[in-house]
């Protein structure tokens, strides 16, 4: 099994860190959750961070330790020759096509539900994947989707990644 079906199964997209995270009862968001690409870091040619801003007019976000799957999803696009990005695959020994999107758990946040929220999440692309994805691009530029699911189960918008050289 090659490393990108590793990636599909154990889901190595984790979330480093939240912070800035505040509640103001007084500030009135929409309910919905707000996602919006902040920054993206390369580190020494062989990794990635990810930084994304959220924000949400009511607490109601994040999963419990005991609580089973995944609310948070990247999406992978790679450019293509004629300049449109398209998902970024593979094709394992099955010749089954396989997408690039990496899940991972955006962690409870234990608010009042009519609080505002608001932070950062840090996702690191971890040395191995960001090789992989350095070898499957065509061209070597990416561009990341970020979105996630509240515990209503309600999808965020998506934030979307500038054109980012990977090779």
């Amino acid at each position: 099994m090659n490393a990108f079906a590793k990636i599909r199964f154990f889901f190595i997209i984790s979330l480093v860190s939240v912070v800035l995270f505040s509640c103001d009862p007084n500030e009135k968001l929409p309910p919905e959750t707000i996602l919006t690409f902040v920054n993206y870091r390369i580190i020494n040619d062989t990794a990635m961070n990810l930084q994304v801003r959220f924000q949400k007019g009511n607490g109601n976000l994040g999963l419990k330790d005991n609580e089973d799957g995944n609310n948070l999803f990247v999406s992978v696009f790679d450019k293509q020759p004629n300049g449109v990005f398209e998902p970024m695959y593979f094709v394992n020994n099955n010749r089954d096509t396989i997408y690039i999107i990496y899940s991972s758990r955006f962690p409870f946040l234990n608010t009042d539900p009519n609080s505002s929220v608001r932070g950062m999440i840090d996702i690191p692309i971890p040395k191995g994947d960001f090789e992989e994805m350095q070898k499957f691009s065509e061209l070597g530029w990416v561009k990341f989707e970020v979105y996630l699911y509240d515990r209503d189960l309600i999808r965020s918008n998506s934030a979307v990644s500038p054109e980012i050289q990977i090779k």
